[in-house]
């Protein structure tokens, strides 16, 4: 069940412990471009250009040629939407926040920041929390009754997104970043990557 706010349950969800000395599990090695299997090393390539460094995750990812491929492609592909980057970080950590994806809330704070986003509104989106700017807020909202229906919208819920001044193409575009960040998320949650440095909080 959803509240008005499409908050999704807090229980229900085990995570599973850090690992003690914060290295990658021998079935999911963190890979280097040189270390990556034959086709994932020109994905990392990609990836580093756009970043300006390789993830831990897509280098764990790297271990699957396909995935880490079909993640790297979809990163220019989402910067075309009508989305601003900032929203599309709000949908993502919104994601991982249901996910209880600790890397993908690490990096898309970071990212989120990057693109303007305050740090009290970061930590309003991975609180679930009412966040300070009313658009973003219909849009976590409205992320949140997506995730929790799994697509099946209330007419009320879209209807209010819409109201908030967004479109029927972002609603799909929503979507398409929920399909990127959901590969992130369950790729974290399986090989456990180490957080890079650069997307740990300095305060």
């Amino acid at each position: 069940r959803i509240d008005g706010r499409g908050a999704l349950p807090s229980g229900g969800i085990e995570t599973r412990p850090s690992r003690p000395d914060g290295g990658a599990m021998t079935t999911f090695p963190v890979h280097t471009i040189d270390s990556a299997p034959d086709g994932a090393a020109d994905a990392l390539k990609g990836i580093e250009s756009r970043v300006g460094f390789v993830p831990n995750l897509a280098a764990a990812m790297a271990g699957s040629p396909v995935l880490v491929t079909a993640f790297g492609d979809m990163q220019p592909t989402l910067g075309r939407t009508t989305l601003t980057g900032l929203e599309r970080e709000v949908v993502a950590l919104t994601l991982s926040h249901a996910n209880t994806a600790e890397y993908p809330l690490a990096a898309h704070g970071r990212f989120a920041v990057m693109h303007g986003g305050s740090a009290e509104l970061v930590d309003a989106v991975c609180a679930g929390s009412t966040l300070p700017d009313a658009r973003l807020d219909a849009l976590a909202t409205f992320t949140r009754v997506l995730i929790q229906t799994r697509g099946h919208v209330p007419a009320p819920a879209m209807d209010s997104f819409l109201a908030a001044g967004y479109t029927a193409e972002q609603v799909l575009e929503v979507v398409a970043q929920l399909g990127y960040t959901t590969m992130a998320n369950l790729a974290a949650n399986i090989a456990l990557p180490p957080v890079d440095e650069a997307f740990r909080r300095t305060s």
